[in-house]
Formats: structure tokens, C-alpha cells, sequence
């Protein structure tokens, strides 16, 4: 998760990323991803590092998955 955040927060359009671990769930793991607009998600979801550290890494390794997408008030 270091390597990912810190190799996302290098790209143009990523305004915010950050992983946490729930206090008190040593498995349970929550990113908090921001970005400028939908280009910049879909370079970040193209990218060759998300595919080799969340498609074939993290995801593989979760339980559970629940992804939300967001839109400021």
C-alpha cells in the first residue's frame, strides 16, 4: 500500500491518496482517493502500476471489496 500511494501521488490529477488500517482490525484496510476530475481516474485506473499493485496484488489478497464513489457537496 506505501509503494501504491506513494507512486499515485506522483501522477497529474491525483489530489489526494491515502491508506489507512481500521483501529482495532488488524485485516481491514481503507484508501481515500481523490482526483481532479474522471481523465485523471482513468489514467490512474490504466496505469502499470495499478494494475501490478491493485489488480494482481491487493485485490487478489481481499476478502471483501466495497468501493464507493463520491461526489463533493
Amino acid at each position: 500500500m506505501r509503494e501504491l500511494r506513494e507512486v499515485s501521488l506522483e501522477e497529474k490529477g491525483v489530489v489526494n491518496f491515502e491508506t489507512a488500517r481500521v483501529d482495532g482490525k488488524s485485516n481491514e484496510f481503507v484508501l481515500w482517493e481523490v482526483y481532479a476530475d474522471t481523465a485523471a481516474w482513468d489514467a490512474h485506473a490504466g496505469s502499470e502500476h495499478f494494475k501490478r499493485l491493485v489488480i494482481d496484488g491487493l485485490r487478489s489478497l481481499a476478502r471483501q471489496r466495497i468501493a464507493e464513489t463520491l461526489f463533493p457537496l
